[in-house]
């Protein structure tokens, strides 16, 4: 679809449809730099013409590029005083942003018989702009972390039953990731001695998106679908004033949440990574939750610009100021560019490590999708096994790549990749066109993980970014050595030389070399043996699910952790 849109767009370059619908895929296909560069091409006189001009806010809002779109926008009216088809756009814009003050202000210079919205729209704006600036003098303020701050003082934390010490979590899916396999193991290990549910704030019942639901329903954990929850709350007036602030989706997130947590009275809410973060705080501050953990998972959206929401470089800091507030992350890396992101004091994020549970014996019958990998490929004896995503940042392509570099002198080796996404097509086809359908396979995706790893004699793990990797744990407490980029804390998980290899940079990939190294690690199975035992050592000392519940209750609760560094590599 993104090629159709993109099409479409190149022809109609003044299609507001077809931009936004072509920026929209390119985000989804966290192709955020192409898009930018394909907007700069298309309107090269943004600052200049305001019909370009246009075009770009509605292009880079659905990049979520809020400073580029102003700088643009602003430009071009200080260039461009007259142009009422672009302030109305904007003004729409930073409505919808919850900047009311810049908006009004942006209203103003339009000539009234220009104004496309209606009274009740122009009245609603000047309420939120003059309560707004009660709360700060700042014109060009985002309102949501002035809420954040007065829903504070407002709604002061309810005593807790910690005798019961309910943990509610809240995350966006329970899809095949990473952040969701830590979860649903977090969450199942608690439940054991509190009680627990799980909210999604998106859901497909018996999709990809659920992935990981039979785990919880098989452990007893509730599970809430967000939109299925009442967003009718009764609130004090100032507060319902202050509520009303909120851009609209937020708004009706946060009362859905803080219902929830009224009738459930957790001692504590835990909100899986970023995207939740906003909506849960807010829902938890309304309801009353004396304690509101977050947990950050790999590096921050300002390294990941598709990843990146309105409102969170603006209201993080303010969250992570507030007593109640307790943010976490799954690295030490992470945690360190999660503080100089938001401007945070050093260590004011908490590092709890990801954990594997103990593993558990392979049933000796491979699974069916295994079966037929082996029928196809008979005479390979050697597996080298990929899980992850396929897309630009996992390097799924260049995984393949390096594979069918090694397979030109190797007739004794075959590549598995498990996972999903939004190249897996592509690569499905790059495969075929590359002549190696019998040799390099990509089943999607398969939930017996341990199976494949009790296969295969190494992972290959190549990425540009990562936070704290589970695919790499799971494979060293399997026995299988790896070979990855050091993206994120691979560098701390995969002990170099002793359980694995580290290539010497993640944001350059040359293929010849990974593959020379590959074909090395290959050629010396006793080495492959070593590195397979050291790594089964290492994660049981260093990723004990155990030791990982403990930090995780002693966050929950509200006792400070004292912190365990984790030893160079």
């Amino acid at each position: 679809m993104r090629r159709i849109w993109r099409a479409a767009l190149i022809r109609h370059p003044r299609d507001v449809t077809a931009c936004r619908m072509t920026l929209r895929w390119y985000r989804r296909d966290r192709r955020m730099a192409e898009g930018r560069a394909l907007l700069s091409r298309l309107y090269p006189d943004a600052t200049e013409n305001p019909a370009s001009a246009l075009m770009m806010l509605h292009g880079l809002a659905e990049l979520h590029a809020e400073s580029a779109l102003d700088s643009i926008v602003t430009g071009c009216l200080s260039r461009n005083p007259d142009a009422p088809e672009l302030r109305n756009a904007y003004v729409h814009h930073l409505h919808a942003r919850a900047r009311y003050v810049s908006a009004l202000r942006v209203l103003r210079g339009i000539p009234a018989e220009q104004v496309q919205f209606d009274p009740a729209f122009l009245q609603d704006l000047g309420r939120k702009a003059a309560l707004l600036s009660t709360l700060t003098p700042d014109p060009e303020a985002d309102a949501v972390p002035h809420v954040i701050r007065a829903l504070a003082r407002l709604c002061p934390p309810l005593p807790a039953d910690w005798a019961k010490a309910r943990v509610s979590f809240l995350s966006g899916t329970l899809g095949p990731g990473g952040a969701e396999r830590q979860m649903t193991r977090i969450a199942c290990g608690l439940f054991g001695d509190r009680p627990v549910d799980v909210i999604l704030r998106r859901a497909d019942p018996g999709g990809e998106t659920d992935f990981f639901a039979p785990d919880l329903i098989r452990a007893g954990v509730p599970i809430y679908r967000l939109g299925e929850l009442p967003a009718t709350v009764v609130l004090p007036m100032r507060v319902r004033q202050l509520v009303d602030l909120l851009p609209q989706t937020l708004q009706s997130d946060a009362l859905r949440l803080a219902g929830h947590y009224r009738h459930t009275r957790p001692a504590a809410v835990y909100l899986w990574q970023d995207g939740a973060v906003l909506a849960g705080a807010l829902g938890a501050l309304l309801a009353g939750v004396p304690r509101i953990v977050a947990s950050f998972r790999g590096m921050p959206p300002v390294q990941r610009p598709e990843l990146l929401r309105p409102h969170m470089a603006s209201a993080f800091p303010v969250l992570a100021g507030l007593n109640r507030v307790r943010l976490t992350a799954n690295s030490t890396p992470g945690a360190r560019a999660y503080e100089d992101w938001l401007g945070l004091r050093r260590d004011a994020v908490a590092v709890i490590h990801n954990a594997v549970p103990p593993v558990a014996s392979i049933s000796p019958k491979a699974p069916s999708y295994w079966r037929g990998i082996h029928r196809a490929s008979p005479a390979c004896h050697l597996t080298v096994l990929g899980i992850f995503r396929h897309d630009r940042n996992k390097r799924a392509r260049d995984w393949i790549e390096v594979a069918a570099r090694l397979l030109r002198d190797r007739d004794d080796v075959r590549f598995v990749v498990l996972g999903q996404g939004s190249d897996h097509a592509r690569n499905l086809q790059r495969v075929r066109d590359l002549g190696l359908a019998t040799r390099i396979f990509l089943p999607g995706l398969c939930r017996d993980v341990p199976a494949a790893l009790a296969r295969s004699a190494l992972l290959m793990h190549l990425p540009r970014l990562e936070g704290s990797p589970n695919a790499l744990i799971e494979a060293q407490a399997a026995g299988v050595p790896v070979l990855c980029t050091p993206a994120g804390n691979a560098a701390q998980i995969v002990g170099h030389g002793e359980t694995g290899l580290l290539l010497p940079r993640a944001d350059r990939l040359d293929i010849g070399e990974t593959a020379a190294i590959l074909a090395t690690l290959l050629a010396d199975p006793q080495r492959l043996t070593r590195m397979g035992e050291a790594g089964r050592r290492r994660c049981r000392a260093l990723f004990d699910l155990d030791t990982c519940l403990a930090r995780t209750r002693a966050v929950l609760d509200g006792f400070q952790m004292t912190t365990r560094r984790m030893p160079s590599p």
